[in-house]
């Protein structure tokens, strides 16, 4: 929180010399300084509405599971992430995030081979193709095969369990 208000303080500081010197200014470093300040308010405002998600759910074990509001904090969490990743200082944590998985393209041909993999696997050793334990969304006994192909076609268990995904973006950043 002391990064946010620190973060405020150096923007409203910021204004006050542009507004000082606005004259001085040409009208593409005008624009530029108005687009800037739209970029760096809105994401201020998506930590905001984090926060104040966070706390709205507060000890309400209800809301916590509720899918609404796991969808919604979910969803800001992404926009929050993703915008603030360009932003210097702020935004290296969501860079780097970001840069370990640069394309879906990527993690598509990823899923792919390890979905080639577990089905070979899965001819082979028929013990190994059933999970030993829950993982995720995937209970005890279920085939690792059928996992991995429904990841393939992008289900993640994140799809139907908001509440998940809001957990494995927050765990993301500490991987």
């Amino acid at each position: 929180m002391l990064n946010l208000v620190h973060q405020q303080k150096v923007i409203r500081d910021y204004k006050f010399n542009v507004i000082k010197n606005w004259s001085g200014y040409s009208p593409f470093e005008k624009a530029q300084i108005k687009r800037t300040l739209y970029e760096v308010s809105f994401v201020l405002a998506l930590y905001a509405l984090v926060a104040a998600l966070h706390a709205m759910a507060g000890d309400d074990d209800d809301l916590k599971k509720s899918k609404g509001y796991n969808h919604m904090l979910y969803q800001a969490l992404r926009m929050r992430s993703e915008t603030s990743a360009y932003l210097p200082v702020v935004g290296w944590p969501d860079l780097w995030r970001i840069v370990k998985s640069p394309s879906a393209a990527t993690s598509s041909i990823d899923r792919f081979l390890s979905f080639i993999k577990q089905f070979v696997v899965g001819i082979f050793d028929d013990e190994a193709n059933y999970y030993k334990r829950k993982t995720g969304p995937w209970k005890k006994g279920d085939s690792k095969t059928w996992a991995y192909f429904l990841k393939l076609m992008g289900y993640t268990g994140n799809t139907l369990n908001p509440d998940q995904a809001v957990k494995a973006f927050e765990s993301s950043f500490f991987r």
